[in-house]
């Protein structure tokens, strides 16, 4: 598996149980955070990432699952073509069966990414209004792209700049993320930026962040909008 994909979970793993003596103890260790919240309509946004959190998981699961057993079939094939057993066709079969598979895994990364800024995307715009409806802002912020960090910042009480300075890790995964996306509406399926002939180049991509620090990125800036709100 893609070390993307390293430490996600489903989200039963973030569930706790209380012991005799009243302390919280977790279901599972995780590697990350993952959205809760008490308010409305904060509670609708955190069932959606949650949902989409074991979204990626199951896909993620699913696509592993087929690519190892096209690679096991073959293998099995190159075995029998080898002792005669098989004909040549068939192993040319397995091995496209095989590199569909392989196709499949790679654009799952960038699609997991895309779906999961498009959610942030909307929420913090459907945040920034009613921030408007409700007079909140005692001048309204100003909107530049990307559109997102300048809905955060305007939530948050700070300029598009002013936010990026003072989260920069956040807002380095941000920026990828937001160049997969382009890369990938723009550009072909693995989100990457291409450099040559699309037939002929390698589009495998390799974010520099696991799947799983871009939710602890959206986990954090939902807590400092609920914040904000309340």
């Amino acid at each position: 598996m893609d070390k993307f994909w390293d430490g996600l979970k489903h989200s039963s793993a973030f569930s706790f149980y209380f012991d005799e003596e009243g302390k919280i103890i977790p279901t599972e260790e995780t590697a990350y955070m993952l959205y809760e919240a008490d308010v409305f309509p904060f509670t609708v946004f955190a069932k959606e990432l949650q949902s989409l959190n074991d979204y990626c998981f199951m896909l993620i699961g699913q696509v592993e699952q087929e690519t190892q057993e096209r690679d096991m079939e073959q293998k099995e094939m190159e075995n029998r073509v080898k002792m005669g057993a098989a004909e040549y066709e068939w192993m040319i079969s397995a091995e496209l069966e095989t590199g569909k598979w392989k196709w499949l895994s790679d654009i799952t990364i960038p699609y997991a990414v895309i779906l999961l800024y498009a959610f942030l995307e909307k929420t913090m715009k459907y945040v920034f209004h009613i921030f408007e409806e409700e007079n909140r802002f005692s001048e309204r912020p100003r909107i530049k792209r990307p559109y997102l960090y300048s809905w955060i910042g305007g939530i948050l009480g700070r300029s598009s700049e002013e936010v990026q300075e003072k989260y920069p890790k956040a807002f380095a995964i941000l920026d990828e993320c937001r160049r997969i996306r382009n890369n990938f509406a723009h550009e072909c399926l693995e989100g990457v930026k291409l450099s040559g002939d699309y037939v002929s180049q390698e589009r495998t991509l390799s974010p520099s962040f696991r799947l799983i620090d871009f939710i602890n990125v959206i986990t954090f800036l939902l807590n400092k909008t609920e914040e904000k709100y309340l």
